[in-house]
C-alpha cells in the first residue's frame, strides 16, 4: 500500500463499537493489520474489547492525564505521542480516518512530496476568518477536512495543533455565535498549520465521501455525520447491535449504508471477534 490507515481516539464505549463497525468494513478489503494503526488514550490499561482489535490492527496505547475541556484535542495529542515515539513516521504516508466511518474501497493515491490530500469540507470549515486567533495569517484557499493523506510532519507539529485547537475552541465558545461548529477546531488547526509550514493541499475526488444525508452515491468513503435517521450519540454507553433492526430506511438513502453496516458487523464480524 502507498499509505497506512491511522485512527486516534479515546478508549470509550462509543468509540469501541464504532471501531468494530469500521474494522468490519476494512477487513473485507484485505488490509493487513500492519497497515492499520489504532492509537488510543487509555486510563492505565485499555478495555478488554480494545485489546481484541489487536487481531485486526496494530494498536498503541497512551495515557492522557489532561482534563480536556475540548475533547477532540486528544487526537493530535495521540498523534504527537506516536510521532515522538517513532520519528520515522515523518517519512511514512498515512491515510487519516475516523472511527465513525466505512471504507468500501481504498483511495487510489500516489501522493506527491509536500502535498496533503483532503476530502472537501467546504460545507463545514471556513478559511480566512479565525486564523489570527492562533497567530497564523489568514488563508482563503478552499479548506479540506475530516480525511487526509499525507506525510512530512513531526511530533512538534502535532503538539502545536493540539494547543492551537484548544485556544481556538475557547475563543469560539466565548465570542462567537453558538451555531458556529466549534467541535471541529482540531481540524481547522490541523490544516491551517499545514499551510503555515508551507505544505500544499489538494481536494481529491478519491476522498469524496457520503455523510448520511440525501441519496446514496458511488463513493468509497462513508462518514456518519447526520443524526436524523440514526443518532450515534444515543449509544454512548451501550452498543446499537441489539436495537439496529428497529431502524428501517430506504436502501437508496445515504444513512442506510451505516445502518446496514451495523447489522452486517453484528451478523458476521462479531461472531469471530
Amino acid at each position: 500500500m502507498q499509505y497506512k490507515i491511522i485512527l486516534a481516539q479515546e478508549d470509550t464505549a462509543l468509540y469501541r463499537w464504532q471501531l468494530k463497525v469500521f474494522l468490519s468494513s476494512v477487513v473485507k478489503l484485505g488490509v493487513s493489520p500492519e497497515d492499520i494503526i489504532l492509537l488510543a488514550a487509555v486510563n492505565k490499561q485499555p478495555h478488554a474489547d480494545f485489546r481484541k482489535f489487536e487481531k485486526y490492527a496494530t494498536c498503541f496505547y497512551y495515557e492522557d492525564t489532561k482534563n480536556r475541556f475540548y475533547r477532540p484535542s486528544c487526537k493530535p495529542y495521540l498523534f504527537g505521542r506516536f510521532w515522538e515515539e517513532y520519528p520515522e513516521n515523518k517519512e511514512q504516508c498515512f491515510f487519516f480516518t475516523e472511527q465513525d466511518m466505512l471504507l468500501t474501497g481504498l483511495p487510489d493515491m500516489h501522493p506527491a512530496p509536500g502535498t496533503w490530500y483532503w476530502s472537501d469540507a467546504g460545507r463545514y470549515i471556513e478559511s480566512g476568518k479565525y486564523e489570527h486567533v492562533i497567530g497564523l495569517k489568514p488563508n482563503t484557499a478552499t479548506p479540506g477536512g475530516f480525511h487526509a493523506i499525507g506525510k512530512g510532519v513531526d511530533a512538534d507539529f502535532w503538539y502545536k495543533v493540539e494547543e492551537d485547537s484548544m485556544k481556538l475552541f475557547e475563543h469560539m465558545c466565548r465570542y462567537l455565535d453558538p451555531r458556529e461548529d466549534r467541535w471541529i477546531c482540531e481540524m481547522r488547526s490541523w490544516i491551517w498549520n499545514l499551510w503555515d509550514k508551507g505544505f500544499q493541499t489538494e481536494i481529491s475526488r478519491e476522498l469524496d465521501f457520503e455523510y448520511g444525508k440525501g441519496p446514496r452515491r458511488n463513493v468509497h468513503l462513508y462518514h456518519h455525520l447526520d443524526d436524523r435517521l440514526f443518532n450515534k450519540r444515543n449509544y454512548t454507553d451501550k452498543e446499537p447491535f441489539e436495537d439496529i433492526d428497529r431502524y428501517r430506511v430506504s436502501p437508496v438513502v445515504s444513512a442506510s449504508r451505516y445502518i446496514e453496516a451495523i447489522k452486517d458487523c453484528r451478523d458476521n464480524f462479531l461472531k469471530d471477534f
